[in-house]
């Protein structure tokens, strides 16, 4: 599994050392999402119909209520 960072730079997120990818090129990745604020803020991939994983301190209780968290699908430009 391939994680990129992200860091934020000037108010923009970007993604360091990565490269673009055709649509429907990784179709097994999704993206965790704060449900309070919308703000896509992890990766995770899709490992069967009912499960997801992640990195854990996406899901740290001492990090997010875990109880607003939303996972992302098909969605292949998050900018808009």
């Amino acid at each position: 599994m391939y994680y990129l960072n992200c860091v934020l730079l000037h108010g923009l997120t970007r993604i360091v050392g990565g490269n673009e990818t055709g649509v429907n090129e990784y179709p097994m990745m999704c993206g965790l999402v704060d449900s309070t604020n919308k703000e896509l803020y992890c990766g995770c991939t899709i490992i069967s119909h009912q499960y997801v994983v992640t990195a854990a301190h996406c899901v740290s209780p001492e990090e997010r209520d875990i109880t607003k968290i939303g996972v992302v699908v098909g969605e292949h430009d998050t900018t808009t």
